[in-house]
Parts: C-alpha cells; structure tokens; sequence
C-alpha cells in the first residue's frame, strides 16, 4: 500500500517535467517527496538503493546474468521435441538487437533492472502492419499510470508519461508486462522498498563512515574554559583558530591552549567497539538475502571455501535465476507471441546450461557416469558442450566394454546411429529423458539412481 502511495506521488511529480529539466526532476524525485523516510532518517527509493555497493551489485548480477543467456525461440514438434525458430522475428530481438538504439542485453538488462527495483517493468512493442514484432522500446516503471483492476470485464487503460512530459496511451497488447510479488495481484511491489529499513540501515552505515572519515575520525578531546568566554565571538574565534590550526593537515601536531583553556579527554567507543564492521557485513548478507544470491557473490567470502562456492553457484542458478526465468518464459508467451502462434507451442526458454556448469573434473565424471549407465548418449553430452554431433554417436555404449547397446542392453549389430540427424535437444527435455531412462533402470541400485539425481540437479538443473 505504501509503495503504491510512493508510486501515486512519484508519477504526479512526473507532470512536472514540463516545467524543469530532466536532471532538476530527478533529484526532486530522490528528495523528501519520493521513496520511504525510514528510522535512520535515510529515505530509501530506486534510486538512493542503488547507491549502495552490495545493492548495486546484487542488481548487476541478476540483471546481467539473465540478460546475457541464450533465449532460443523454439517450437514443439509432434514427436515432443523442440525445433529452433532462428528466423522468427522475435530471434533477434531478444538475441541481437531490440531496436535501433539498443542491443538486446541492453534491453533485457534495463527490463531485469526495473523489474527488480521497481516490481514491474514495462516494454512497447512495436509491430508491423502484419501485426510482427520488429521492436522492443523501454519503458519505465514509475511513469506508467494504470486505470482499472484485473477482473473480469475490465479492461485497463496503460497511460504512460515520456520524458519530455508527452504522454502516450497504450493497449494492453502493445506491452510486455513482468511483476514481481504482490499481496493484491494488481501491481509488483518493489522487494527493496519492502525492506525499506533494511536498506535504509545500509545506507547510514555507509553515511556513517563517509562522515567518520570525512571529520578525520572522532574528536580525540573537548575544550574548556574555567569561567566562560565574555562574547561569543570570543567563543567563535578561539574554536575557529583552534580548527585551523590543528585539523585536516595539521591534526596530531602539538597544540598550545590559552585564553583559560582546558583539554578533556573524550571517553568514546571506536568503531570496533562500535561494531562497524560486524555491521556492514551483516547488511551485505541481508541484501544478498534480498537478492538471494549467496554471500560470496557479494564479495563476502567469509564462509566460502573452494568446496562450497561452486556448490552455491549452482544453488544461485537453481534457487534465485530459474524462478525469474521461468517468469520471463512465461510472459513471453502470453504476450509475445500472438494466439495462432501459441497454438503451435512457440516459445522461448532460456539456455541456463552454461551457468550450471561445475569445474572440468566434476564434468567429466558426470558425463562419464551418465555414458556408462547408459542414461546418456554421446551426441547428447555433445550438444551440452556445444559441439557438432559425430556419426554413430546416438547409441548407448556397455559399460563393460563400450559397445552400442539398446536401452534394454542388447547388443546392437553394427552399431548403426539412431537418428542422427534429430534436431538439438534442450536442457529440459534431455533431462526428462534421462528421468524416463533411470525408471526403467533395473540394473542400477537405489544409491546410484540417487547419485544420478543429484548430478542432474547440479549439472543440468534438474529438480527431480
């Protein structure tokens, strides 16, 4: 409710872009009228949680990581399978270029940037005569004003407020629309605006030791003097002169007090007894909660270690990537392909694949594995690695001594390739596979059946 508040306030400042310049708007936006006041004084909003290291890089990671994967626009066959649609429009707009002035990971960068600051973004498409995508415009969030509910019936009204103040109307199907959780299913909530106190402490820990610094660390002793001065502008000069000569370059020297001045010595705590520290790496693992990210990709390796980073990067793809993927996945269909396409099963899917790869032994041990128990075949570990597929390389190979075999393990004369020319399988469709092939699996026992599921888990992204 407050966030929709802060948005309400903040779209009606954007009516004022008429009357100052984009940069004067701006910081009128990030002032006391925009974002969350909250008990440290520090107002949290887009904008100012961005100016918080492990924030910003929290963002870069996800935005990043999901804007440069691999989103192949792919069709369903009859036989199940998945038949890649370079020459679909939409190929290149998410692959190559978005329009004339972006780069596709441009776009999907600001899209996840948005989607993760804000809780939503929006996208115009822009389509040809023939009703075809030919471009993908950016949008922002808080300039989008939407009149009606979802409900039956009802159909909302998109007015969106451009930077020069023109404001342009918009069907519901000229855009492309992701939202992040939201209690009343109308519109996303910003996760860091939920967490304004969160993010606000960060923010004044990082003020806090701007200004420890910025006054050269702490006053080491108060002044006094016996019976007070008789002005105050006696006061003021004996407390300016003092400054002048023993702050900034001069601080440590040996000072010589008069006019009655006394030192005292200032009992404060320093910042380790402060915490300052602890502090600052406590919210680094507060935002990469809010991220859910794992520590380290923060740059806390505080409890990394070689055994369990490439584990948690595997969880980061697993827990945090595959989520919003799939909602990206799901958006695209609805709203980027039109109903005749929907039909014949059109879709993108994000190649994820790359990211879930451990180092090269580990690698190599599961394909090994995946060969020998006859769960994979060559050309299958091949297309994993992004290789071309080699003659022959469709059979399943004995354990005992390589030779082709069918999935029942009769031996195969001649070795022939079965289906050599198929079209590439994606992670998910090998994987279900694999899930069909280690059911019927008599000859493994239970311990390795399980082994198999934590390998695909980790390596393929398999959750079985």
């Amino acid at each position: 409710m407050l966030d929709g508040l802060r948005k309400s306030v903040s779209r009606a400042l954007v009516g004022l872009a008429t009357r100052f310049s984009i940069s004067a708007l701006d910081d009128l936006l990030d002032g006391a009228f925009a974002g969350f006041k909250t008990w440290t004084g520090m107002h949290v909003s887009a904008r100012t949680a961005l100016k918080q290291p492990e924030i910003r890089q929290a963002i870069l990671n996800l935005a990043y990581d999901m804007a440069r994967m691999p989103l192949p626009v792919l069709e369903r066959a009859e036989d199940g399978s998945h038949i890649r649609r370079r020459e679909h429009p939409l190929w290149r707009l998410l692959n190559k270029q978005a329009n004339p002035e972006m780069t596709a990971l441009e776009l999907r960068r600001q899209q996840w940037t948005q989607f993760l600051l804000e809780g939503e973004c929006y996208t115009h498409i822009e389509k040809d005569l023939a009703g075809r995508p030919v471009a993908l415009w950016p949008l922002e969030a808080d300039r989008m004003q939407i009149d009606g509910d979802i409900r039956p019936g009802v159909v909302r009204r998109f007015l969106y407020t451009h930077r020069d103040g023109t404001r342009q109307a918009f069907l519901r199907d000229e855009l492309f629309v992701m939202s992040d959780l939201s209690l009343s299913g109308q519109r996303g909530e910003s996760r860091f605006a939920e967490a304004s106190e969160s993010v606000g402490l960060s923010l004044a820990t990082m003020r806090y030791a701007a200004l420890f610094f910025a006054r050269n660390g702490r006053p080491t002793m108060f002044l006094t003097h016996p019976t007070g001065f008789k002005t105050d502008d006696e006061e003021e000069e004996a407390i300016k002169l003092w400054n002048q000569r023993y702050s900034g370059p001069n601080a440590h020297g040996i000072g010589f007090l008069k006019k009655g001045l006394e030192p005292v010595d200032l009992k404060t705590q320093d910042n380790n007894a402060a915490q300052m520290v602890e502090t600052r790496r406590f919210n680094k693992e507060q935002n990469a909660m809010l991220a859910r990210m794992p520590p380290h990709l923060l740059q806390d390796l505080s409890r990394g270690t070689f055994s369990n980073i490439s584990r948690q990067g595997v969880e980061y793809v697993t827990y945090a990537l595959l989520s919003l993927l799939t909602l990206f996945e799901q958006a695209s269909a609805c709203q980027l392909f039109d109903p005749l396409e929907q039909e014949r099963g059109l879709e993108v899917k994000h190649n994820v694949k790359a990211l879930m790869r451990g180092d090269v032994d580990k690698q190599a041990s599961f394909y090994t594995k995946m060969i020998q128990w006859r769960l994979m075949t060559v050309n299958e570990v091949r297309e994993l690695e992004d290789l071309d597929r080699v003659e022959g390389g469709d059979v399943f190979l004995q354990p005992a001594n390589m030779i082709a075999v069918d999935v029942d393990g009769e031996i195969l004369p001649g070795q022939p390739a079965l289906g050599a020319q198929s079209s590439p399988s994606e992670t998910g469709e090998l994987g279900e596979r694999i899930l069909g092939r280690l059911n019927e699996a008599e000859y493994l026992s239970s311990s390795q059946k399980d082994e198999v599921l934590e390998l695909l888990e980790e390596h393929l992204g398999l959750a079985a």
